[in-house]
């Protein structure tokens, strides 16, 4: 039987002759010690020494931080410090404390293994999408590439980026039909939400974000000329929109906030509460809402606006007109749906 042996006082190397060769055992608070094998105790030693100054230089990666964070932790750090400052913020900020709810974010970080990872993609499988599902793998992965690249922490390679990915079909294509608006307003009107009603029509004339509509200040709206600049958008850019009649009397209707803002300020995680609610009461399935802006586009290629792509482009936002040639192709499908609605 072998035995480990130290070498000089005050080092961190063990060594140890096992089949007639030399192992090196190297511990500093790793979350796994560092080990290597030799023919030669010379050369043993020398790794030894090579290792043991990067560690008292600093230079070599350690796992100490990881060992005692767990990825809750570093969600945490990541909603704080990083979604907070994003655009939407409110909507990643829920995805994320999904995450920390589930039992993977009790996990040390040394832990999150790809099997792990894999385990929570099949998970979230069976009740989303896979854009959704690769969307919560991406929180991880940002958390991990920022903490070891920016917060100093020690950590193995990204978990995530070992992993097979769900694949994601081509983008949606979910357009209402006018007899599910009509139902989906008439929902509206029931619901405990008053500005909900307005923020869907508003939504539907105009292809603004839901974003972008709780953001709307009365000083941003020009009656006159029937033009409303959303601020602070997408893309970083202010945009300015044109107002349908429809949209002018949404606004006129709505009892102005202390803030000066047209609709109430309501988290995402909340107004979704209410939104699955009206939309189960008009019986609209696979419908969100930020699906009523790819109907607002879409109808705007159809009478009676019948605009063309740059045109569309300027209302949007999109920054390149190759982003909206599938509304473009929704219009001969929209056309034949509003054909079968006639008729009956």
């Amino acid at each position: 039987m072998s035995h480990w042996c130290h070498s000089q006082k005050g080092k961190m190397a063990t060594f140890r002759k096992r089949s007639g060769k030399w192992q090196v055992l190297i511990r500093k608070k790793f979350a796994k010690p560092l080990t290597k094998t030799f023919v030669l105790k010379e050369d043993a030693e020398k790794y030894a020494r090579e290792i043991e100054s990067k560690i008292d230089q600093g230079s070599l990666t350690t796992y100490d931080e990881a060992s005692k964070t767990t990825l809750r932790d570093l969600l945490e750090r990541y909603r704080l410090e990083i979604t907070a400052k994003k655009k939407g913020a409110s909507v990643e900020d829920c995805k994320i404390k999904l995450l920390q709810r589930l039992p993977i974010a009790e996990c040390h970080l040394l832990r999150v293994t790809p099997t792990k990872i894999a385990k929570l993609r099949d998970s979230l499988s069976e009740t989303r999408k896979p854009g959704s599902v690769n969307k919560y793998l991406s929180f991880i992965s940002n958390c991990w590439n920022i903490a070891r690249k920016e917060w100093g922490i020690g950590l193995p390679e990204n978990p995530v980026s070992l992993i097979y990915k769900p694949k994601v079909k081509d983008r949606r294509d979910r357009i209402l039909t006018p007899e599910e608006y009509k139902r989906l307003l008439d929902a509206c009107g029931q619901s405990k939400l008053y500005c909900m009603r307005g923020m869907v029509i508003f939504a539907y004339m105009t292809g603004a974000r839901f974003g972008e509509i709780l953001k709307l200040n009365k000083k941003d709206v020009d009656f006159v000329s029937r033009v409303a600049t959303l601020r602070d958008t997408k893309n970083g850019e202010d945009r300015k929109i044109p107002l349908m009649l429809e949209a002018i009397k949404v606004l006129k209707e709505q009892p102005i906030t202390t803030t000066g803002m047209y609709f109430q300020d309501i988290s995402h995680d909340r107004f979704q509460h209410y939104w699955n609610r009206v939309r189960r009461d008009a019986q609209i399935e696979n419908f969100r809402f930020h699906d009523l802006r790819a109907c607002a586009i879409s109808n705007f290629f159809l009478p009676p606006y019948n605009f063309n792509i740059p045109m569309v482009a300027k209302i949007s936002g999109h920054k390149t007109w190759k982003e909206l040639e599938r509304y473009e192709r929704n219009k001969v499908h929209t056309i034949v749906k509003q054909f079968e609605v006639i008729k009956k």
